[in-house]
Formats: structure tokens, sequence, C-alpha cells
């Protein structure tokens, strides 16, 4: 009887040790995939310094691996969400030419050219080109200057 008790002990201390064992192991037997830098640049067809920018400040977890730095699966899916946020919150600028501007406005090219040179309307230089006028103008100083013209024309009306 008593060989017997003590095979039952010894036979629940096992049970208890793999049932331990089973739920610390959970999950590792899953496989999990790491990429190089270098590989992850190349999957997202980005530059490999934008990837390094995100890690640096710290926009993105990664693994150190000595000078090394490898990147989870999970941490792809956290660039391709922090770069589709940043094209989202960055609109391209819109910039008209001269001529682009002397259409929207319904006036010669040379009137718009004055207006610029007078001051009226803000512009910008890019490098001269004998083709086409070197003026570039943003849409928010366009604008700026339409409903400008628009109140002085209101005012003049009223007035």
């Amino acid at each position: 009887m008593r060989k017997n008790k003590k095979n039952e002990d010894f036979e629940k201390t096992i049970k208890d040790l793999d049932t331990e064992m089973k739920a610390r192991t959970i999950g590792t037997d899953k496989h999990i995939k790491i990429y190089t830098v270098k590989e992850v640049a190349k999957i997202l067809n980005v530059d490999i310094k934008d990837i390094l920018k995100l890690i640096f400040d710290k926009k993105v977890c990664c693994v150190w691996a000595g000078k090394s730095i490898r990147l989870r699966e999970k941490d792809i899916s956290d660039i391709i969400s922090h770069l589709k946020k940043v094209e989202e919150e960055v609109p391209a600028p819109v910039i008209y030419s001269l001529d682009q501007v002397s259409k929207i406005l319904q006036i010669s090219s040379r009137d718009v050219n004055r207006l610029i040179k007078q001051g009226y309307l803000k512009a910008f230089k890019l490098r001269p080109d004998k083709n086409r006028s070197p003026w570039r103008i943003r849409k928010e100083d366009l604008e700026y200057y339409i409903s400008k013209r628009l109140r002085d024309k209101e005012k003049v009306i009223k007035g």
C-alpha cells in the first residue's frame, strides 16, 4: 500500500509538471519570421533610410541582434500602417505655373507677371528655362489673391 501511495504521488507530481510545462510553452510551436531592414525595404518597396528613420524615431519596434536590426512580421504591419497614415496626413502641394494662373484668372501672362512683380500675387522662381516662365504660384496664394480681390470688389459695390 505504501508503494502504491508513492506511485500515486509520483504520478501526480509528473502530471503537475507536465501541465505547468504545457502552460509555459503555449504558442512557442509557431515559428516567428524575422526580417532584416534591407528585406523589409525590398518588401515594402521603400528606401532603407525610411525604415531606419521610423526605427530611430521609435515609431516602430524592432529587435537588436548585436549591431544588426531585425523586424518581426508584426513590426512590418506597423510600418505599413504608419506609412499609410503619413500619406493621408500630408497632401501634395498644388503649384501652378504662370500660364495656368493666367488661364484661371482669365488674364494674359503679362498681366500675371505684373501682379507678381507689384507684390499683389505671391510667387517664387524656379531655375530659368528658355521655353517657359520660371514663376510658380502656390494654390493657397492664388486663393488668397482671389478672395482679397472679391472682398475689394464687395467694398466698392457697397461703398
